[in-house]
């Protein structure tokens, strides 16, 4: 996805790569996390509450990109048991894998459009315009992110009715869907802009 390859999609076409997104307490609005779930208990015995987010081939590919020293702890780090990012019992590394500039564009409650531009990295990863959109479907709604390969142009803020809403919620909280449900919020906040 970072890349921007295209993949056979079930329905047997090629479609450009997607990704699915978690929101993050760190991504959402300053009402804080509580507002939209409850967080895993720190008591907990159930393993998948601590699953690992990584598995071993993961770790290899993300090791050939990372782009800090763990050991001078410069721009990658481990986080000790207990710290902010780590579950009490287990270490956590973050890695630092690009370094660049972003841009925002068309921002409204299910869709984020970003313009990325890398300075640093080791692979050509994130470079051009991914969208990041909820999706929903009768059962369910989850957050997806691909790199826009036909038309890398910015969209039309005002037919795509942009509102600058930056915040990424959890997808089940998620409650406009489309430019339609967002036609009016963006039409009130371009007509205070020209007062």
């Amino acid at each position: 996805m970072m890349l921007g390859e295209k993949r056979e999609t079930a329905g047997g076409v090629m479609n450009v790569q997607h990704s699915m997104v978690v929101s993050k307490p760190s991504g959402e609005p300053p009402e804080g996390p509580e507002k939209f779930y409850k967080s895993v208990d720190p008591e907990s015995t159930n393993p998948e509450d601590f699953a690992p987010s990584i598995n071993e081939e993961g770790a290899k590919m993300a090791e050939e990109i990372d782009l800090g020293d763990p050991y001078t702890e410069e721009n990658s780090y481990w986080i000790k048991p207990g710290g902010i990012g780590a579950t009490k019992n287990t270490y956590s590394y973050m890695m630092l894998i690009w370094l660049g500039d972003i841009y925002t564009a068309c921002e409204r409650r299910d869709l984020h459009e970003l313009f990325m531009k890398s300075k640093e990295s080791k692979i050509d990863i994130f470079n051009g315009k991914f969208t990041i959109k909820c999706l929903k479907s009768d059962e369910s709604a989850r957050w997806e992110i691909w790199k826009a390969i036909k038309d890398p142009r910015p969209m039309d803020s005002i037919h795509h009715s942009d509102i600058g809403y930056h915040w990424l919620v959890p997808a089940d909280k998620v409650d406009w869907y489309g430019r339609d449900d967002h036609r009016q919020e963006s039409q009130k906040r371009f007509k205070s802009k020209l007062s």
